[in-house]
């Protein structure tokens, strides 16, 4: 499905403008001053919204395996994708540690699960 966004302000080449945005499928196709309406396209106006690309986190303790009564990989991937963020790093302090391949597996078994 396509997707025609106007009227937004979107942080592209450094700024924030005043564009258009076309979405084909899940992947941004145009961005321009102004496009006029994509054929097959549902339209919609984003009149003071802003639009960011995936925001990173390089510092997030989602606390599982071990600790997941504080937080788990699916509540904290969960609210990190809902506030914007595509990217995360968590910290390494878990039990257990992520310290040899297996103790890393334990992790990533998890975030293929859950997040």
């Amino acid at each position: 499905m396509k997707y025609h966004l106007t009227n937004a302000k979107v942080y592209t080449d450094g700024k924030l403008q005043n564009v258009d945005v076309v979405i084909d499928n899940g992947i941004v196709i145009d961005i321009c001053k102004s496009t006029p309406c994509v054929a097959d396209s549902v339209k919609l106006d984003f009149n003071n919204c802003i639009i960011l690309p995936g925001l990173i986190d390089v510092h997030v303790h989602f606390r599982e395996p071990g600790f997941s009564y504080k937080e788990t990989i699916k509540s904290g991937s969960t609210a990190a994708a809902k506030g914007g963020f595509a990217t995360v790093f968590t910290m390494p302090n878990l039990n257990p540690a992520p310290d040899c391949i297996n103790n890393l597996k334990v992790q990533t078994d998890i975030i293929e699960k859950d997040a």
